[in-house]
Parts: C-alpha cells; structure tokens; sequence
C-alpha cells in the first residue's frame, strides 16, 4: 500500500492488498486491491499492475548478492 501526503483515511476502512491512494484524497470507504485512488472522495483511476512484485523480488536478489 501506498498512500500520497496529506490524505485522509477514516477509521474502519479497509485498503487492499497493492493499492495506492493519491495525495490529498479522501478515503471514506473500504477499497479494493490492485487499484490506483485519487481524489475527494477517492475513486478508482486505473487498475495497479503486479509486475511490481516482481521487480521488487529481483531488487532484493541483487541486493543480498
């Protein structure tokens, strides 16, 4: 999860598993994986890939070697 500055996330939200939530947004229902959020109140602006996790894996092989 990734979530932009100053964004306001209200209690008993949920936020799924890769998402990434815009600055100044307004978070005040649960919202899915996978998904980029922006704005007041945040909707969905596009689908997330998941190559990230890849990348990710591949940073830390590099990283221990």
């Amino acid at each position: 999860m990734i979530v932009g500055a100053n964004s306001v996330i209200l209690p008993d939200v949920k936020i799924g598993v890769g998402t990434s939530i815009g600055a100044l947004s307004l978070v005040n229902k649960s919202i899915g994986n996978w998904g980029i959020y922006a704005g007041i109140t945040v909707k969905r602006v596009k689908k997330r890939s998941k190559k990230m996790l890849i990348l990710e894996k591949d940073f830390f092989k590099k990283k221990s070697s």
